[in-house]
């Protein structure tokens, strides 16, 4: 199948700001259908009319830890020309009742399969698109994109051969500092997983809760990393592994953080669970786990909240290459988009 045939696909190059009047102007018309049609920018925004020194507090905060960032929004605004708070806003993301996203993993001993379904608003499953950012300091990285937002959020992978996804969290602390947005995209330009790991936990206070799946094409090492406002905890995947929206860790479980009223992520995690031990283990008996009804998401059981948008299956294939099939927002998997990361540096 072309590339093109379900999401659009954008090579872009040169500084942050250049990289993001690219992508803004090409993407104008997708960033602004995502703002005037999705519920919770319409929320953000008049939170922000309320309070607007809460969001002045956070542009600080950004300006100061990742100006290069800033740099990159500022020509999202203007190449697309929409108002740069406007812009800022949908890139600060604190979701306490979202349950956004769900990644299941098999590891063997000389590759790693990870399966990601990707949740949010249909606008944004819609308008989202694929990019490849060229970066001048010297790293590139391949990213499934939402309209506006910096790409790193979902799932991607870099010149470096690092591989992550990620889900949200609610965060118990509901902390005001650098969005969870910024610290992913950090994390996609990091040349190892102990780089990447060090880029979440680095800044503090975080805002907005994540589980961050992560593996590396040179080591054949899979990692996941659960954090909250000012606390994370690391696990070593092997076998077998699943997870939701919620804190399952050792260090971090429901114990500690209880899950949210009108989560679904419980029931989510415990059908995806029963289904991974006992399907096959190879990329046919993932697929069937994450597009099974008890894992993939329709809008109306989320009370027309999110679904899920599409699904990554990705096998890194230790030494070789990392291998992407995005199959767009149906239970069927049959018709996909195709990106391998040998075909792109």
């Amino acid at each position: 199948m072309n590339p093109q045939d379900i999401l659009p696909f954008l090579r872009v190059s040169g500084t942050n700001y250049e990289i993001g009047f690219q992508v803004g102007q090409q993407f104008r018309d997708r960033i602004k259908n995502t703002l005037d049609n999705l519920p919770a920018f319409k929320e953000n925004k008049e939170r922000d009319e309320k309070n607007p020194e809460r969001l002045n507090k956070i542009k600080k905060i950004s300006e100061k830890s990742f100006p290069q960032y800033m740099e990159e929004l500022k020509g999202y605004a203007e190449g697309s020309g929409i108002e740069f708070r406007d812009i800022f806003i949908h890139n600060y993301k604190h979701l306490p009742r979202e349950d956004n996203c769900s990644t299941g993993v098999f590891t063997f001993e000389n590759n790693t399969l990870i399966a990601h379904n990707e949740d949010a608003h249909p606008i944004m499953g819609k308008n989202a698109y694929f990019l490849y950012e060229e970066l001048e300091i010297g790293t590139s990285f391949f990213a499934y994109s939402y309209p506006g937002i910096l790409p790193g959020m979902s799932f991607g992978f870099n010149s470096h051969g690092i591989f992550f996804c990620c889900n949200s969290l609610p965060d118990p602390t509901k902390s005001v500092g650098i969005s969870r947005i910024f610290l992913a995209r950090n994390m996609i330009e990091q040349k190892t997983i102990e780089d990447a790991l060090l880029a979440a936990q680095r800044y503090t206070p975080r805002s907005g809760g994540a589980n961050y799946n992560i593996s590396s094409l040179k080591t054949n090492v899979a990692v996941n990393l659960e954090t909250t406002g000012n606390a994370s905890y690391r696990t070593d995947i092997t076998d077998r592994f699943f997870h939701t929206n919620h804190y399952i860790s050792e260090g971090l479980g429901p114990k500690n953080f209880p899950i949210g009223e009108g989560s679904i992520s419980k029931e989510r995690l415990e059908g995806g669970l029963k289904l991974l031990y006992n399907v096959e283990k190879n990329a046919e008996g993932l697929l069937r786990v994450l597009s099974d009804d008890s894992v993939f998401v329709n809008f109306r059981e989320t009370g027309n909240r999110f679904q899920t948008n599409g699904t990554a299956l990705v096998e890194i294939k230790e030494g070789e290459d990392i291998d992407l099939k995005f199959f767009p927002a149906t239970q069927e998997k049959k018709e996909y988009q195709h990106f391998r990361l040998s075909d792109l540096i």
